[in-house]
């Protein structure tokens, strides 16, 4: 059963089919937690990957607006 699943979501960590695949990054990572460097690939379900493109719309202006809501400081 598990040969028939191409890999994982690496946010929600489901097994995927390679039709459930939505996104995938590959390439070098730094791992700030362990002091670390390597290479990566990781796979992203439909929902997740789109998530990421929400997330990611607006750029860092937007990722202010959403801390400072966060954080109580709309304006």
């Amino acid at each position: 059963m598990a040969d028939d699943f191409a890999c994982f979501c690496i946010l929600c960590g489901i097994a995927l089919y390679t039709n459930e695949i939505g996104g995938e990054v590959q390439g070098k990572y730094v791992d700030y937690l362990n002091r670390s460097t390597g290479e990566i690939g990781a796979a992203f379900c439909l929902e997740c990957w789109a998530r990421m493109q929400r997330n990611t719309e607006g750029g860092m202006i937007e990722a202010i607006k959403r801390r400072d809501t966060l954080e109580g400081r709309k304006k």
